[in-house]
């Protein structure tokens, strides 16, 4: 009959452009759900002039410290960019010329990749390196700092084969592949998580016992009792104190550097720097940052996935996201947008007040 299939036509198109709409809407919610933080009612910060506490050559020391690193790793952003397109283009004769077969072609591909990603950054890390030796807040040498990078690629590189092969199974057989690699990405990060802090190396149980009372207290008080605080040796390295929130559920842990513990904080100030990785872990963090990457998954999975299912290699990481199609042509899509706003999201969550 003339025009019904016309009709049905367009109205499978209304259907899946509603479909398609409902699906941003949900996105949108939820990118603001996990955007939004509590900040207690009626909170007024004092206005503390630094020029109080610092003199002024300090301060100006410090800016050019944190101007410096900044500048770095802009330079180290637009450099790898340059170096990942450089090998998408030329990514095309490695496949023609490999006989690994689709998913082998890929794990090769990703290896190669992570090579060309790790040695673009190298001199920009020793460039920090250098930066930090020269104003005393690390005395790690060059040649450990290059082996301490080296080795932190193993375990990235396992998820990313991981990530890899569930990707290319799926998308060789499957027109909408990303849909259902979500959910599995998203287990992926969960576990990642989950078992991040039995991955931290020279850890130890917190030995003071007046500060370990107080992380106890402040525990409670959060609402997370029990949770553990642990110790970082790594003042043969760095003099800078720092600490962290790691885990989810019964992993989840508070890691501070024993350089917080030297002597030169004293115990109120070691408690205000607990509280607020407690803070982290109570109002979780740690969960939306897991969020943030589903949320990511399903915007960069449809972008790459170029002419449905031609999409047979796919690099999942914060750096970017190789797609190689069966037409021997390589998709370059950076998704470093993506870790700009996980990283304004992270220095977000650490301007909140606990």
């Amino acid at each position: 009959m003339p025009g019904v299939g016309t009709r049905g036509e367009r109205r499978a198109t209304a259907l899946a452009g509603c479909a398609l709409l409902a699906v941003a809407a949900l996105w949108a919610l939820a990118a603001h759900e996990l955007w939004r933080s509590s900040v207690p009612a009626g909170l007024a910060l004092p206005h503390v002039d630094p020029h109080r506490f610092f003199s002024t050559s300090f301060l100006r020391r410090s800016s050019s410290y944190g101007r410096f690193l900044e500048i770095d790793r802009l330079l180290a952003s637009v450099t790898l960019l340059v170096v990942l397109a450089l090998y998408a283009r030329r990514g095309q004769r490695l496949m023609r010329e490999s006989a690994a077969g689709r998913i082998g072609t890929g794990i090769l591909l990703a290896l190669l990749g992570f090579a060309f990603v790790w040695l673009a950054e190298l001199p920009f890390g020793l460039a920090a390196v250098w930066w930090e030796r020269r104003h005393h807040v690390s005395h790690q040498g060059y040649l450990t700092s290059v082996l301490v990078s080296f080795l932190g690629l193993g375990s990235a590189f396992v998820f990313v084969a991981l990530a890899l092969a569930v990707a290319m199974g799926l998308a060789g057989r499957l027109r909408s592949w990303w849909i259902l690699a979500t959910p599995l990405f998203a287990a992926l990060s969960l576990l990642s998580a989950f078992v991040s802090p039995f991955l931290i190396p020279k850890t130890h149980p917190l030995r003071n016992p007046a500060i370990a009372a107080d992380a106890r207290v402040l525990a409670t008080r959060e609402g997370v009792p029990g949770t553990r605080v642990l110790v970082q040796t790594v003042s043969r390295s760095v003099t800078a104190p720092n600490a962290e929130a790691v885990g989810i559920g019964p992993t989840r842990r508070v890691v501070l550097w024993d350089t917080l513990l030297d002597g030169r904080f004293n115990r109120r100030e070691v408690g205000v720097v607990t509280a607020h990785e407690l803070g982290h872990i109570a109002h979780g963090h740690l969960l939306r940052r897991v969020g943030n990457e589903v949320l990511g998954y399903l915007v960069v999975k449809p972008v790459v996935n170029v002419e449905g299912r031609c999409v047979d290699f796919v690099v999942v990481g914060n750096q970017a996201n190789l797609a190689v199609s069966h037409s021997d042509r390589i998709f370059v899509h950076a998704s470093r947008a993506l870790t700009r706003t996980r990283g304004s999201r992270f220095r977000r969550e650490e301007r909140l007040p606990r």
